[in-house]
């Protein structure tokens, strides 16, 4: 029974993808995002979460001199603040519509929805990569549309890059996830273990992807995210450490329906110290950049879905729902 479930839910997905794939994407990534908004208003504890979450983004931006009007509105303003806690809705499901409809944009058509500035920062993140190590090295958070950057980087720079993958409990969720995000010669390991590969893969001279926004296991280092103590990976720190590989912290930003916007950074290599003193400055590092960027559109942050503060540091009476791993 188990067995046939998967085979019929793996059917159900490859037929959905083939209908959503034939329409035009604005109406796909448009009811997506509506049908996003509308659970805003059955998901009442999710909903909470993300408010708290958002109302902390908003103050923390203000704190940190990146708050637009607009955040700053929703930091005081409770029906600016619902606002954007809606819109999180709608850009959350409207990223698992978009994972469904992009692996079939030819390289032309990522080059045309994603206009890409010709700074020195993009041309270093997007050259050509010679053999041998050092490699280089991709941070994202869950922002905007995700699996993009990589798209772009493979697709179009030509680049060879694994990334790691969380695990979905769902079999068949699960191999969808690893086709469609294979698709397009993404090397995808599995996340328990990936070390090994990615280190490998550096030692060859080709480049890694890493979302490193929240814990998914193990306890994270601290850093102060948002004005308030958080816990990112540590990971990508050490891999960066160790190999001495350039970092780039990369996002893909929803402009239009279909269009986006790259947001590219490179991380200042760390100052002579202790490791722990080094790990500490690429964490402050990428967490000033994960802010920057952020700050463009705070709704189309997914990690507000999932705790980052404590949930009693944020409103005392908020329960949080159960932590779930994103796919």
């Amino acid at each position: 029974m188990t067995d046939l479930r998967a085979r019929v839910t793996a059917l159900g997905l490859r037929l959905g993808v083939s209908v959503l794939r034939a329409l035009p994407d604005r109406i796909v990534f448009q009811a997506a995002y509506t049908a996003g908004t509308g659970l805003s208003l059955v998901m009442t504890e999710r909903r909470a979460l993300v408010r708290a979450n958002l109302r902390q983004v908003c103050r923390g931006l203000i704190e940190a001199g990146l708050a637009s009007d607009r955040v700053r509105r929703a930091a005081t303003d409770e029906s600016s603040l619902e606002r954007m806690v809606r819109s999180a809705f709608g850009n959350w499901v409207q990223g698992y519509a978009e994972s469904a409809v992009i692996p079939a944009y030819s390289a032309d058509e990522l080059r045309q929805r994603i206009p890409v500035p010709g700074d020195p920062v993009v041309a270093a993140a997007l050259a050509s990569l010679a053999p041998g190590p050092p490699g280089r090295i991709f941070i994202s958070a869950h922002f905007g549309t995700v699996e993009l950057a990589g798209f772009y980087a493979v697709g179009v720079a030509g680049m060879r890059l694994s990334a790691p993958m969380e695990t979905v409990a769902d079999p068949a969720l699960q191999a969808y996830f690893e086709r469609t995000r294979g698709a397009r010669g993404i090397a995808l390991v599995p996340i328990r273990g990936a070390s090994v590969p990615l280190r490998g893969a550096l030692q060859r001279g080709e480049a890694i992807a890493l979302v490193a926004d929240r814990v998914i296991g193990g306890s994270g280092m601290p850093v102060r995210l948002m004005g308030a103590p958080a816990r990112l990976p540590l990971g990508p720190a050490v891999l960066a450490l160790e190999s001495e590989a350039p970092c780039f912290v990369v996002g893909m930003q929803r402009t239009g329906w279909g269009r986006w916007t790259p947001h590219i950074e490179r991380l200042p290599r760390p100052s002579p110290g202790t490791l722990r003193e080094r790990i500490d400055q690429h964490l402050e590092a990428q967490a000033r950049a994960f802010e920057r960027m952020i700050a463009q559109a705070p709704e189309q942050w997914w990690t507000v879905h999932f705790p980052i503060w404590p949930a009693k540091a944020l409103d005392p009476t908020l329960s949080a729902p159960p932590v779930e791993a994103a796919a």
